[in-house]
């Protein structure tokens, strides 16, 4: 008997966030014959702070030209890298930054991304959150019932779901851990508390449905994985992914957190530099959050938008 040949297929996929531009190259392998899938193997996962959205509000809706350079020069670096591979495929999404300045073109222009031959995809608020909640379960726990909450830095999306990957409601926050930062963090507890809570309660989400069924609520991104290292004590990735942890960590991490100074913060080794500054505003949301739909288990995935991408 003749042993089937294996082809390899690679796939690379970009997620040009609010605050982080992050690049998945992966590989799958698959039988010739039936073309039965094997999984997908992460070959490369990085993420650059960026932080594209600072400055939005107050400068227009203008990009600031620093971070026009900054991410060109990041946009180059991940070029490079999959040019080192044999990644034929490349999937490019943006998100909040996208939907609101006004030159974008800036930066999503043929000069930056012109060699990747492909249709960048600016996503509206609840296909950023639908990307965000199926890249997260694919990398996640598996959970029957939860909710989503994925911080930017310009958005937050929010998505409950039940039977393992029905989705009830989704929703995009007019509020990220970026613009929280910029806008309102020289108030205190209350002035922050109460921009949060404005936002939340504009939007269509039923909170009395969240409040009366969601137990668990499933951290992704920045600054929910960062906040999953700190109360694991560990880099959170996907060795990580069946731990649970309760509000009562998420408390104690956070408290640790505002009281820290930023460069404590980076030498903890759990939030990424560039990170170290809004990430406590980030910490704000989530709090609010957390408090709001009264959940009693917190756990993470490594999964995000850019997994929500790669082929079935």
């Amino acid at each position: 008997m003749v042993k089937e040949k294996k082809k390899s297929e690679q796939f690379a996929s970009l997620d040009l966030g609010s605050n982080t531009f992050l690049l998945w190259v992966g590989e799958r392998v698959s039988e010739t014959s039936s073309m039965k899938q094997t999984g997908w193997k992460t070959i490369h996962d990085l993420s650059r702070v960026v932080q594209v959205s600072k400055g939005l509000e107050t400068n227009e809706s203008f990009i600031l030209t620093e971070k026009i350079e900054l991410a060109r020069k990041v946009l180059n670096e991940y070029i490079s890298l999959i040019q080192n591979f044999d990644a034929e495929n490349v999937c490019i999404s943006s998100t909040a930054w996208a939907r609101k300045a006004l030159n974008t073109e800036k930066i999503l222009n043929k000069e930056n991304l012109g060699k990747f031959h492909t249709r960048v995809q600016i996503l509206s608020g609840k296909e950023e959150a639908l990307a965000s909640f199926k890249g997260a379960l694919s990398l996640g726990p598996k959970l029957e019932t939860g909710l989503l909450i994925d911080i930017g830095g310009a958005s937050t999306e929010i998505v409950q779901w039940s039977n393992f990957d029905h989705v009830d409601q989704v929703e995009s926050l007019d509020i990220g851990a970026v613009k929280l930062y910029e806008e309102y963090f020289d108030q205190d507890y209350r002035g922050i508390q109460k921009r949060i809570m404005s936002s939340l309660n504009k939007s269509s989400l039923d909170l009395g449905r969240i409040q009366s069924s969601v137990e668990n609520i499933l951290l992704v991104s920045g600054t929910g994985l960062s906040f999953a290292s700190l109360m694991a004590g560990s880099y959170f990735n996907v060795d990580l992914v069946g731990q649970c942890f309760s509000p009562g960590q998420f408390e104690k991490s956070f408290k640790w957190l505002a009281e820290s100074t930023p460069k404590e913060r980076i030498d903890s080794g759990f939030i990424q530099e560039g990170r170290e500054e809004v990430i406590e505003a980030g910490g704000y949301i989530l709090d609010t959050l957390i408090k709001e739909f009264r959940a009693k288990k917190l756990w993470g995935s490594p999964g995000g938008v850019r997994h929500g991408f790669i082929p079935e």
